[in-house]
């Protein structure tokens, strides 16, 4: 956790200097370092008013990245968890290896750890897609005002239940938009897996209807 904030500060703090957000390189540490927490944590607290107009895609996009990792396993927090994305980036070559240890209990192992970084993976890819979709409905029925890094912004803010926005929610967005939105925060606040399982139980009890 303290290394993913350490990391995504510094990215944050850089952009914001480099683009000249803020006139002063103070201004660009505190309100950077403040949303960076917020968003890695889905704390929430948003120090700018309206950050699409404050800050430039390189900036919330960093900020959109850390969303999506969010907390830590066993929190309240939204996001994918840094675990899996942990598992995901740091023991793949690891658990690649085990496949050719002989021992049976190196292959019990490699078993376990295997299926633990499946199953990261497949929610990964599951939360990329269901980010990726939303953001397409919305980038169709917004104005074009609205650039890509608002939008995956807005919609990574609002499936990973954090509370941050770069200005385009609001009561005045297409009811397509608005479905599309609380379907994305339900999914996300329940997680992938369950939501798939729910969808499959509810049609299998439509089929038996």
């Amino acid at each position: 956790m303290f290394g993913a904030l350490a990391v995504g500060a510094v990215a944050v703090v850089a952009s914001l200097a480099a683009v000249g957000s803020y006139s002063r390189t103070a201004d660009s540490v505190r309100y950077g370092v403040f949303q960076l927490v917020s968003g890695l944590t889905t704390a929430g607290l948003q120090s700018e008013t309206n950050l699409g107009d404050t800050w430039a895609a390189p900036s919330l996009l960093a900020v959109t990245t850390s969303m999506l990792v969010g907390g830590a396993a066993g929190s309240t927090a939204g996001g994918i968890k840094i675990v899996r994305v942990r598992r995901i980036l740091l023991d793949a070559p690891e658990h690649g290896m085990d496949v050719y240890e002989a021992s049976e209990s190196s292959a019990d192992t490699a078993g376990r750890a295997s299926a633990a970084f499946d199953t990261a993976a497949i929610i990964a890819v599951l939360w990329f897609a269901l980010l990726l979709l939303a953001s397409f409905v919305a980038l169709l029925v917004l104005p074009a005002d609205y650039t890509t890094a608002d939008v995956l912004f807005e919609v990574a803010s609002v499936q990973g239940n954090v509370g941050l926005s770069a200005g385009i929610v609001d009561a005045t967005v297409p009811s397509s938009l608005k479905v599309t939105l609380v379907l994305a925060m339900w999914i996300g606040r329940l997680e992938i897996i369950p939501a798939v399982v729910s969808a499959k139980l509810l049609l299998d009890e439509l089929e038996v209807i």
